[in-house]
């Protein structure tokens, strides 16, 4: 079940000062290998736990069909949090989107497992506009997700794995020799992840 980026954050968790600083850095000439390691430390805490830092705009697609009625639950447990909002969703037939009715399902914004839960017949049967039978990914559920708009509004846990891990990996750039081991993420990064790991409900 594939998600799809939409609208990413406008900010990072944590600054290119604030990492410079813990870094003891005063000079410019990495500043850029600097920033994307920022946002690559960003990204794998995120797909790591479930957990969006700075607000973001997702696409999660599903597959359901007239055939699924009754084999199904009508529970859809959304893969990121903390939810913000279910914006849309959207049923696709013949590559066209079809909104449907808010009325039609309800949301259950939990910080830990949001889920949207579909309360009409109609958005399971194959009489809804544009669920068919056929096709893959035919229910898109656009949502918007995160802790914040701001960085400082983000858990300091979360922002804290972030400055450690890109300082780790500023640090730790030279080939690993002829037997040698090299752990990419710290112990303490994992720790400070652990409280936001998205619980997993089948």
């Amino acid at each position: 079940m594939p998600l799809e980026l939409i609208t990413g954050p406008l900010v990072e968790p944590i600054s290119l000062v604030e990492l410079k600083n813990a870094l003891r850095i005063d000079a410019t000439d990495d500043d850029l290998l600097l920033t994307s390691l920022i946002t690559a430390a960003r990204i794998y805490i995120e797909t790591s736990t479930g957990t969006i830092m700075i607000n973001q705009s997702w696409a999660f697609f599903i597959n359901k069909s007239a055939r699924d009625q009754g084999r199904y639950s009508p529970v859809v447990n959304l893969p990121l949090s903390p939810l913000q909002s279910v914006d849309e969703v959207l049923i696709y037939e013949d590559g066209t989107g079809t909104a449907l009715p808010v009325e039609s399902y309800q949301i259950d914004p939990s910080s830990k497992c949001p889920r949207l839960i579909f309360t009409s017949a109609l958005s399971l049967a194959g009489n809804a506009p544009g669920l068919s039978n056929r096709g893959l990914n035919n229910i898109e559920i656009r949502m918007t997700v995160g802790h914040a708009a701001a960085a400082d509004d983000v858990p300091d846990d979360l922002r804290q794995a972030v400055l450690l891990l890109a300082s780790h990996w500023y640090e730790q750039r030279s080939p690993i020799g002829p037997g040698g081991s090299f752990d990419d993420v710290p112990p303490a990064v994992h720790a400070l992840m652990a409280n936001h790991k998205q619980w997993r409900l089948q």
